[in-house]
């Protein structure tokens, strides 16, 4: 299963947002330990607004990228963050299956 891991990027302080890069990483790696297939937006866009790339522009191809999942797992902080909002939402409107760490049965294929 494809899975989209979702949750709070953006934080006050830099520890912070490196502490919500490290959960969301820990996520994917427990995914893809159990035969799934993770996409963390934390990891793969990590520093690129010190680049030129906003959070305008990140969040359309996330949501491109969600669009083209099975499921989405959102991380316990998801509702402090608007784009794990947004992502909730359009989860919704599509019909992509939605679970919520810890809860996640990671002996789920599909």
């Amino acid at each position: 299963m494809l899975l989209y891991v979702a949750g709070p990027y953006s934080a006050v302080t830099e520890y912070e947002q490196r502490e919500n890069v490290k959960e969301a990483y820990t996520v994917a790696l427990a995914l893809w330990k159990h035969g799934h297939y993770a996409i963390c937006p934390h990891t793969n866009t990590c520093g690129m607004e010190l680049r030129g790339v906003n959070w305008k522009q990140a969040m359309k191809g996330y949501k491109e990228i969600l669009s083209r999942c099975d499921g989405v797992v959102f991380l316990p902080k998801w509702r402090y963050s608007k784009g794990s909002k947004i992502e909730h939402s359009l989860a919704i409107k599509l019909g992509i299956k939605v679970y919520y760490w810890p809860d996640y049965p990671l002996n789920t294929k599909g």
